[in-house]
């Protein structure tokens, strides 16, 4: 019995020690690789703070940070930061010089309500994400500019073929009904990405 006794004792020890040598990694990391448990979201950035835990102690599962300052615990919650500013996607026949790939789709074609099908040179659409809901854009999608890819050009290919598919080329010609249609795209983009963080 004494000897079963003096072998599980160097095991709860050996345990304890590694444990600790593990938070002490992690902490080190964090401080000469991390941020070191302190994060600065600038203007024109926002940012979500995770919860890795999911232990209530260390806050919400995330939480979506305007500018200013925050600290974090290294190893028990992470940061991830996305830009705020507006921004253009674009539909062309080529991409733009400069442009980011996220931000480029091929120009967009639509087949018109008579059956014919026209393209438009190039479509540009504004759009930035709602500070608030920068957590939302990352749950949805992906860290980064994965919504770029994941939630504009799904989107909006499919809001612009729609509107302006009720028309014909001649139609879509008019300048009012040109108009009209693109006041309707905005209207059911905004709808359609709001859900998902964005405007």
């Amino acid at each position: 019995m004494a000897e079963g006794k003096g072998f599980q004792l160097p095991f709860k020890l050996n345990a304890t020690i590694i444990l600790v040598v593990i938070c002490i990694v992690i902490i080190l990391k964090e401080l000469f690789v991390g941020t070191g448990g302190f994060i600065e979201v600038e203007p024109g950035e926002a940012a979500v703070i995770y919860n890795n835990t999911r232990l209530g102690i260390f806050g919400a599962e995330s939480e979506s940070l305007q500018q200013g300052a925050k600290t974090f615990i290294p190893g028990m919650q992470s940061v991830e930061k996305l830009s705020r500013r507006p921004e253009v996607f674009i539909m062309a026949a080529e991409k733009p010089k400069g442009a980011d790939s996220g931000n480029f789709s091929r120009r967009l074609t639509v087949r018109a309500k008579d059956g014919s099908n026209f393209h438009f040179d190039r479509l540009e659409i504004h759009y930035q994400i709602i500070p608030s809901a920068a957590a939302k854009v990352i749950s949805t999608s992906g860290p980064g500019d994965a919504y770029k890819k994941h939630l504009i050009a799904t989107h909006a290919r499919e809001i612009l073929r729609d509107e302006f598919g009720r028309y014909d080329f001649i139609e879509v010609a008019n300048p009012s009904t040109y108009g009209a249609a693109q006041a309707k795209s905005k209207e059911e983009l905004n709808r359609r990405l709001e859900v998902y963080g964005i405007q």
